[in-house]
């Protein structure tokens, strides 16, 4: 859910090919589209993740009003990069 709006993900094949995409943030739709594999090899795992934020990062700054650095890619993969890393890596420890 994105500012009280369920976000559905799909995985996809034609995504690269059609686009050169790894994956796309559909706004009107509340929807992120993720590239299943690329020439019959499946994407890792963890690459899905990353290309999940990827695109969440997207929906995030819409969502907040920001949808001008929406546009910077750059950004959007820092940041993205950033929230992944540290999912992947926190450990939950009981105080």
């Amino acid at each position: 859910m994105l500012a009280g709006r369920t976000v559905q993900v799909k995985q996809r094949d034609d995504l690269y090919g059609e686009y050169e995409e790894y994956g796309q943030w559909l706004s009107d739709k509340g929807t992120i589209l993720l590239q299943r594999s690329l020439a019959a090899l499946p994407i890792s795992a963890d690459r899905l993740e990353e290309n999940f934020w990827h695109e969440a990062v997207h929906g995030i700054l819409e969502a907040a009003g920001y949808a001008t650095l929406s546009e910077d890619e750059k950004l959007v993969s820092l940041v993205a990069g950033f929230v992944h890393q540290l999912l992947k890596t926190a450990r939950f420890e009981d105080v």
